[in-house]
């Protein structure tokens, strides 16, 4: 709030009938003193707000699962719940959503009613032992529906379905509500620069990770946070951009002191939000420092648990420290929650290195290409690759390996793996013996 600016009253004008939207909504007058109040209703505001809001409603239950009624309840509780830890997404209440439950209202219009851009619903049945739940998020704007997914699980487990699930849609809602308002600020004329589609450009560009795209992003990210110093969004836009940045260029202290400082701000102006945690703990791992970092990025996933770049980071963390075994749930965990992640490739590139690191060779192998699938060029998945090759004792292959490798990328350094900073310094060894042991 500006300072000497008068403080506005809001004074309780009750439900009011609104033209296109179909129930009663509730409105508030809002006005400074000596000003003529303005009637402000509640849905109105929301739909014109940037950035656009999501309604969660309860998930409808047939009458063969009437004694797990409490499941449709729980899992919107459950998604709303993580939805709020996105922070970047204003998500509307359980008390408001939750009038919607049984009506005949469908689901676009008690979006209308809501005031939300977006509407997630679903349902549970029953069906030969098992629970299906299915569940769809819709644009209200245009009746689409963006996504749904069918989900099974075991009936007399359905005490475990909805931490599980929750966790599990919240992730992929939180990445298909960003791509569509990426698309959308997209095709917003330049001349509306306002700080939330100026990041969704940047975030557009930044998904192409191309040197100019990239270029493109931090241009966009830095004009955002010109419109507001202090824009949580635009801080941790600035952070990740960075972090790609020092990623790119290992030992850039540069790089990371601006991870911190934007890391820092954005934490500070929001302490609940996961993001500026993780970004610290990730500037943590750049720098080594890969304890200091699991404090950090066990504080981002407990803030959101749908957070698959945290789960992804703790593990690489956990590697770095001298304990992969424990690494590898947390990198499954985060395939899981994001399994079309487009940094995919460095999650499984990290879990094949975990898996080559506790002797399983076979499942080393398989993330490692499945990793280079991804990403052809991942210098880290390839070492790997050969690695496992040569201790599965399929030598042909590992040096027919080695050959493509050379030819790819022939002014590569062995030194790019011997500096990542492993605690236990033989891990470097270990992961390149496959990369020596074929170029004799």
């Amino acid at each position: 709030m500006l300072l000497g600016a008068s403080r506005p009253e809001f004074v309780d004008l009750g439900e009011r009938a609104l033209k296109h939207i179909s129930t009663r909504v509730h409105a508030y007058a809002v006005s400074r003193a000596g000003k003529t109040p303005e009637v402000a209703p509640v849905a109105g505001l929301a739909m014109g707000a940037t950035p656009a809001a999501v309604a969660v409603l309860p998930f409808s239950i047939d009458d063969s699962v009437s004694d797990l009624a409490y499941l449709g309840d729980g899992l919107a509780d459950d998604i709303i719940a993580g939805l709020s830890g996105t922070r970047w997404l204003p998500v509307i209440s359980k008390s408001s959503s939750f009038q919607f439950r049984d009506t005949a209202v469908g689901t676009v219009t008690a979006a209308h009613s809501l005031g939300a851009r977006y509407i997630v619903s679903g349902s549970v049945r029953r069906h030969d032992g098992s629970l299906t739940v299915k569940a769809v998020l819709e644009d209200s704007a245009t009746a689409l529906v963006l996504w749904s997914r069918r989900f099974d699980h075991p009936a007399d487990q359905a005490g475990e379905l909805i931490e599980k699930l929750g966790i599990e849609i919240v992730a992929t809602l939180e990445k298909q509500v960003g791509q569509a308002e990426m698309i959308r600020a997209f095709r917003t004329p330049w001349e509306q620069p306002e700080t939330w589609k100026l990041v969704q450009r940047g975030r557009w560009h930044m998904h192409r990770r191309t040197r100019e795209d990239t270029a493109i992003a931090h241009d966009l990210f830095i004009q955002a946070l010109a419109t507001d110093a202090n824009s949580a969004m635009a801080l941790n836009e600035l952070a990740w951009w960075h972090i790609w940045r020092a990623w790119h260029r290992i030992g850039d202290t540069d790089e990371l002191d601006r991870v911190t400082h934007y890391a820092g701000k954005a934490l500070f102006m929001d302490s609940q939000d996961a993001r500026p945690h993780c970004w610290l703990g990730v500037a943590e791992i750049l720098r080594g420092n890969a304890k200091a970092a699991l404090d950090y990025l066990a504080e981002a996933v407990r803030l959101n648990p749908s957070f698959a770049f945290a789960h992804s980071a703790s593990g690489t963390a956990l590697v770095l420290a001298a304990a992969p075994g424990d690494a590898i749930p947390r990198f499954l965990q985060a395939r899981r929650l994001s399994p079309f992640d487009l940094y995919g490739f460095h999650n499984v590139g990290e879990l094949a290195a975990a898996r080559l690191l506790t002797g399983d060779f076979a499942g080393s192998l398989e993330a490692a290409q499945r990793s280079m699938q991804l990403s052809p060029r991942y210098i880290y998945a390839s070492i790997i690759a050969m690695t496992a090759l040569w201790k599965l004792d399929r030598r042909e292959e590992a040096r027919k390996a080695r050959m493509q490798f050379d030819a790819l990328l022939p002014d590569f350094n062995a030194d790019r793996i011997v500096r990542i900073p492993f605690q236990d310094r033989t891990y470097a060894s270990r992961l390149l013996e496959g990369y020596v042991a074929t170029g004799s």
